[in-house]
């Protein structure tokens, strides 16, 4: 597990074999297939682990949180501790996802996380009709990991990153009328 798991993190699930994965850890390839029979079973139990091992932050701990900007000043650095911890794995699955459906399934269960950050972060903010869509699309790209990346590559820390996210919700969701020029 431990091989399979260095290896995604380095090279991805898409490139990382099974002879690979014996390699790493020492052992033949009939030893892997005995363990994990199908690519489906060893992705399933890297994930499992992996996750274990690197919790994301859970937004069931948010909601407790009344004020929605008070909410997006807590969750969004935690948020951002989690993507930096993880970036290296997180950056190979999210490439690979496209290329390996089996992959897809696995994510199941980190989308459905992600939504429920999404929804999390978007309750409770006094809004409606278009600025209701605008503020939906900023608390989506403020919570992806992509955006993250993009923004930590300037290089900015994450209390600088949270700050221009968190500005940004803030500002989608303000008392102005909602904009249609850029």
């Amino acid at each position: 597990m431990d091989a399979a798991i260095e290896l995604h993190t380095s090279i991805g699930p898409a490139r990382t074999t099974i002879s690979d994965i014996a390699r790493r850890a020492g052992v033949q390839r009939l030893t892997v297939y005995r363990y994990f029979p199908d690519e489906l079973s060893l992705l399933g139990a890297c994930s499992g682990t992996y996750r274990r091992r690197n919790p994301p932050p859970d937004p069931e701990d948010w909601v407790k949180i009344a004020d929605p900007e008070e909410r997006l000043a807590l969750a969004l650095p935690e948020l951002l501790r989690y993507y930096r911890r993880t970036a290296p794995m997180l950056s190979r699955i999210l490439r690979d996802v496209s290329v390996a459906p089996l992959l897809r399934q696995i994510a199941g269960p980190r989308l459905q996380w992600a939504a429920r950050v999404q929804q999390v972060l978007e309750a409770g903010w006094n809004v409606r009709g278009k600025r209701r869509r605008l503020l939906r699309a900023a608390i989506v790209l403020a919570t992806d990991f992509h955006a993250w990346e993009s923004l930590a590559a300037n290089p900015l820390d994450d209390l600088e990153i949270a700050a221009v996210l968190s500005g940004m919700v803030v500002a989608t969701a303000g008392s102005g009328p909602p904009s249609s020029s850029p």
